[in-house]
């Protein structure tokens, strides 16, 4: 999806479905006297969004409607890359659902016990964010997307946990996760 915002005061000024995530900062320039921007749509395999292979460019006169949404089609390995053995969970274990919204997480449950938790993020929002807890974090994790993230907790505490894309945190994307 590409959006535009008002540099004055922030908000929404439109937005645009193009079917995968953008790939580049837009360009913007003047052809046959129209100011236009321009855009590579791809997706990324590493992050599992959705695939295309678009050159989109934008006039203030433009007519054509967005593209439906692509299907996320899961991570893709790298050649070589192989995957580790599949561990079985510890008696201990746990699983917390988590969703994330701009700029708010609201976690299943604010308690866990020490062992292994499990993080299931979904991105409720309309912008990526992502999850970082006790030096383990998410990729980022486009609108609607799921991402796991397994987490090991060996002692008793409170756990600060964050957005870590720029001003996601200050704008009240974190939180603190007791472990007993």
């Amino acid at each position: 999806m590409s959006a535009a915002y008002n540099a004055t005061n922030g908000k929404l000024a439109w937005s645009f479905q193009t079917g995968a995530g953008a790939n580049n900062t837009a360009s913007v320039f003047s052809l046959d006297g129209q100011e236009v921007v321009a855009f590579y749509a791809a997706g990324s395999a590493l992050a599992g969004s959705a695939h295309g292979d678009d050159l989109w460019l934008f006039g203030l006169d433009g007519k054509l409607g967005p593209a439906p949404a692509a299907s996320s089609t899961g991570a893709q390995a790298h050649a070589g890359e192989q995957k580790p053995p599949k561990a079985t969970a510890p008696a201990n274990a746990s699983t917390l659902t988590v969703s994330a919204t701009e700029f708010h997480f609201a976690l299943s449950t604010p308690t866990v016990n020490t062992g292994t938790v499990t993080f299931k993020v979904t991105n409720n929002g309309g912008i990526p964010h992502n999850l970082r807890i006790n030096n383990q974090q998410t990729p980022n994790i486009d609108p609607g997307a799921t991402a796991t993230l397994k987490v090991t907790f060996t002692k008793p505490g409170n756990y600060p946990y964050l957005c870590t894309l720029p001003g996601h945190a200050e704008a009240g994307m974190k939180g603190v996760l007791k472990v007993k």
